[in-house]
């Protein structure tokens, strides 16, 4: 049941990404370069990790890869912190 809501919220984080991409693309070039992706510190941070062709844009695939991997980081971090373990010192 997790992984379905967790497949779900990356489809629909995907087709965010389309719409987040298509607003960042100020030259509609269908690339995004550093100084479109200026005003969003966690698209600079990955930005160099994620150009993986090195041509200094991001493609729409690049892009997408980095908000795939930016969810998955969310849903381990999500899913991690929703953890408990038993308590071995708790008594009844």
């Amino acid at each position: 049941m997790r992984l379905l809501l967790i497949g779900s919220l990356l489809v629909a984080g995907l087709a965010q990404a389309d719409e987040r991409f298509d607003k960042l693309d100020y030259d509609t070039d269908g690339k995004l370069s550093k100084a479109e992706a200026a005003g969003n510190a966690d698209l600079i941070i990955g930005f160099d990790r994620a150009d993986r062709n090195k041509d200094g844009k991001l493609s729409p695939k690049e892009y997408e890869a980095l908000h795939a991997r930016a969810a998955k980081v969310a849903a381990a971090k999500s899913a991690a912190a929703g953890s408990t373990s038993p308590n071995p010192r708790k008594r009844n």
